[in-house]
């Protein structure tokens, strides 16, 4: 069934659209251009395409565990459905749709203000209900969490807090993400903090607190690097960086920097063009600062056996070659005081060792791991040589459903 919406920034209307099953089929008559979300412009004007597309980013993925099972209970057909029926509201932006004709207002609705409906981020969590899907509310920034693994946002003392699990037998990513919380305390990096909790039978959960509040966005860099044209001899990596620089934010070379490290460090394979970014003023459009770390729970071979720790280069998705290369992007490491780092991996130790679901075997393998990367992160930039950058021909600048290819100009 089609529907027409005004794309809402706050309470300013941006533009008027018509959906159909969780599609954005027609883009009407545009109200105010500069609150447009980044990244659904073209040289035409506002794309439907784009709109689409940045629509269905804001939906939880196909790929979800136990996805299907809930839509089939919920009786939806997709994910994207769902979004109207939460208005497209989530926490880590402030735009939404409002049916045509409505005299809704943000501050009515919006999840950083009101409460919300813990029903469906219970089933995504795992935590199956009985019954079917009487009484049941969708009116939850759950319908717009993105990635694979469970989670749910909870409120908790009146804070807005991202609660996420782990996966397969080791439910290492919670444990992950506290790691690389405390990594980043150690070497003095701006980062979200995460806290570790266990459910009753000793699963494992990552915990943290909403960063966005009700005068900021979060605009992805997948987002940014649609802002202006990339020249053929600039990086992907050098290009996101003058681009915020240019937008305002004056120290991109070294946060970028810090996060190139971090993941490193961590060895994460997870970093990709939509899992870090920059804040943006809800209201006059400023940039202010680029998003602290955060999202590195896919890391310290959390999916890798035993047997095949440290064998293999490690291949991040923000570039799509071994982390070991993303160095060659690091301009300035004189922030890393490795001396802070030489009793790290026991501290990883104690962490895993807070988990059932982690064995000793395990944990020592990965801590010696680490310490050999500190080693030869220390060697590698104490020798790093300025670098001759090759522009290919076409690039991939995301992954997965986030993808796009840089066609050759």
């Amino acid at each position: 069934m089609k529907s027409s919406y005004e794309l809402m920034h706050k309470n300013i209307p941006v533009a008027s659209c018509e959906i159909e099953d969780g599609r954005v089929v027609k883009v009407g008559n545009v109200s105010c251009k500069d609150h447009a979300p980044v990244g659904t412009y073209d040289k035409f004007g506002m794309s439907k395409k784009l709109l689409d597309q940045w629509f269905r980013r804001r939906a939880i993925p196909a790929s979800r565990d136990n996805i299907k099972e809930i839509l089939e209970r919920l009786k939806i057909q997709s994910p994207e459905e769902m979004l109207e029926k939460a208005y497209g509201l989530n926490l880590s932006d402030q735009y939404w749709i409002r049916p045509l004709g409505s005299k809704l207002k943000w501050e009515q609705i919006n999840f950083f203000q009101n409460a919300f409906s813990e029903d469906l981020g219970s089933l995504l969590l795992g935590n199956n209900q009985e019954g079917g899907s009487a009484g049941f509310s969708l009116m939850s920034p759950d319908v717009t969490l993105d990635g694979w693994l469970r989670k749910k946002w909870k409120l908790i003392d009146g804070k807005r807090c991202l609660v996420k699990a782990g996966s397969g037998i080791n439910r290492q990513e919670p444990l992950n993400e506290r790691i690389a919380s405390e990594l980043c305390e150690r070497l003095g990096i701006k980062h979200i903090h995460y806290d570790l909790e266990f459910g009753r039978t000793g699963e494992p959960y990552s915990i943290c607190e909403d960063y966005i509040t009700p005068e900021t966005d979060l605009v992805t860099a997948y987002a940014v690097c649609t802002l202006f044209k990339q020249p053929n001899h600039e990086s992907d990596c050098a290009f996101y960086v003058r681009i915020c620089q240019e937008l305002g934010i004056k120290d991109a070379s070294a946060r970028f920097d810090e996060m190139l490290c971090v993941d490193y460090l961590m060895a994460n394979t997870d970093r990709h063009w939509t899992n870090f970014g920059v804040v943006r003023h809800a209201d006059n459009l400023e940039f202010l600062e680029m998003m602290p770390i955060f999202d590195t729970g896919s890391s310290l071979w959390h999916q890798t056996p035993d047997y095949a720790i440290g064998k293999e280069p490690v291949y991040g998705k923000m570039l799509r070659i071994p982390l070991e290369q993303h160095l060659r992007y690091v301009k300035d490491p004189s922030f890393l005081e490795f001396s802070k780092l030489k009793d790290f991996a026991g501290r990883i130790r104690e962490i895993f060792a807070l988990s059932q679901a982690m064995a000793e075997s395990r944990s020592a393998i990965i801590c010696d791991e680490f310490q050999r990367r500190v080693k030869e992160m220390d060697r590698y930039l104490a020798a790093k040589q300025p670098m001759v950058e090759v522009k290919a021909a076409g690039k991939i600048i995301a992954a997965g459903r986030d993808t796009v290819t840089v066609e050759s100009k």
